[in-house]
């Protein structure tokens, strides 16, 4: 959520807040992962042309996280520092508009040191975990088509679609992951996209977009949806 105000006549400011909640299972529910957390971004958009516009965003926030493995458990903060910054255009093709769209995207987390601790067969143990710090890195590239189909109302419907690819030039470990075998297994840093979705201009002041994602093309035993709804409101 966030609310943002044009303050020249190409350029606009504004402020976002994200919250955030997820829940993961591992090794037929051996290793779960819980966590809440939040990202408070400020945020600038210039139209540097007709065609094109630029986008930039700072991110601060902080994910609290419990982890289970086995009968041990513990919780630990991770501080979050992110910054993207995205370039858009748009031309025409036809009665339709072609959008190429860039996206570079960096983000440092630290989690702090905690203790796992807890009883194996009556046996108390704590482990402690040290400090720990890694870095997400991608840059993205994408087409988008849409059309736009204007009615009498003044409402307007724009569908869309977009497909794209992923570059993740940064990650925990280069990417390596442990398989059921506990052996570790190295991933490709590629990726691809599609995605469909709608624009509707319900008003003259505002705009729902909903949109299905598949986020992992070309990737093997991995499967991303993704559901996006997003609503604005000028006033």
């Amino acid at each position: 959520m966030g609310a943002d105000r044009r303050v020249a006549s190409d350029l606009v400011a504004g402020l976002q807040l994200s919250l955030e909640t997820s829940s993961s299972k591992g090794f037929q529910g051996v290793m779960t992962s819980d966590s809440d957390g939040f990202m408070i971004s400020p945020y600038m958009a210039y139209q540097v042309s007709p065609q094109w516009s630029l986008y930039g965003a700072l991110g601060l926030g902080q994910s609290n996280i419990d982890n289970r493995i086995l009968s041990l458990n513990g919780s630990y903060e991770v501080q979050r520092y992110s910054a993207t910054l995205n370039a858009q255009g748009q031309y025409p093709l036809g009665s339709a508009f072609v959008r190429p769209k860039f996206t570079l995207s960096y983000m440092h987390n630290n989690a702090d040191a905690y203790n796992l601790g807890g009883s194996i067969l009556g046996t108390p143990i704590t482990l402690r975990m040290p400090k720990n710090s890694y870095d997400f890195g991608t840059l993205e590239s994408s087409v988008e088509i849409n059309r736009l189909y204007r009615f009498d109302n003044g409402s307007a419907v724009m569908p869309y679609a977009e497909l794209g690819i992923a570059y993740d030039f940064e990650r925990p470990d280069s990417g390596r992951y442990l398989d059921g075998d506990l052996a570790y297994q190295d991933s490709s840093p590629w990726s691809g996209m599609t995605r469909l979705g709608v624009r509707s201009l319900v008003d003259r002041t505002t705009l729902i977009e909903f949109a299905a994602s598949y986020l992992s093309l070309g990737t093997n035993d991995l499967a991303i949806w993704d559901l996006r709804l997003f609503l604005s409101h000028s006033f």
